[in-house]
């Protein structure tokens, strides 16, 4: 099945063993202009396998193109030029793609980190579903249409309580001293 950004989605046949994504969705006629072949998706028994159908597209012999199966479905998706932010920033939600920009504006377009956030959980998942960690010097990566970026919050801890430190440790204390005394009035 092929669905989506195509010319002519629906069933196709695999006429021969030798059938490969690319055969098939030149036979649905080709990508539409609108099509997004970055965020399309192949699946195969209900499992969504990783694909890039833009090298597919441009070179049939890419190793990304193989051989379909019966049941297998091909979804081209369609341009969104939409990007969500999730998580700890101060006005999550979705925002126009613009092209160019990276992790560190979209995070500042949307009113930039707030004061509980973790800055070492700082991701961005493309289209295709691959995900890359950020770092504001060294992976401060493009943004794609379609992208999620999520920023993690920080872990809450409790804060550490003497008294009750103190407390455990006289416990543990007290049942040691215990037991010693058996093990002494058992020997005498």
């Amino acid at each position: 099945n092929v669905s989506g950004a195509v010319k002519y989605p629906g069933d196709y046949s695999i006429l021969n063993p030798d059938e490969t994504i690319y055969s098939i969705i030149k036979r649905a006629g080709g990508l539409k202009y609108n099509a997004y072949p970055e965020a399309s998706r192949f699946i195969r028994f209900n499992k969504t396998v990783r694909i890039n159908l833009k090298k597919i597209m441009k070179n049939k012999r890419s190793g990304q193109n193989f051989f379909v199966e019966e049941g297998d479905s091909i979804f081209v998706a369609v341009t969104t030029n939409i990007i969500e932010v999730s998580g700890a920033v101060r006005a999550p939600g979705n925002y126009k793609y613009m092209k160019g920009k990276r992790i560190s504006d979209i995070i500042k377009q949307s009113g930039g980190l707030s004061p509980d956030s973790d800055k070492r959980n700082i991701f961005i998942t493309y289209p295709n579903g691959y995900s890359k960690q950020y770092s504001r010097f060294f992976r401060n990566h493009k943004v794609k249409d379609g992208s999620i970026i999520n920023v993690g919050f920080k872990e809450e801890r409790e804060p550490f309580d003497s008294t009750e430190y103190f407390k455990d440790i006289t416990s543990i204390l007290a049942n040691v001293a215990q037991a010693l005394s058996f093990l002494i009035i058992a020997k005498g």
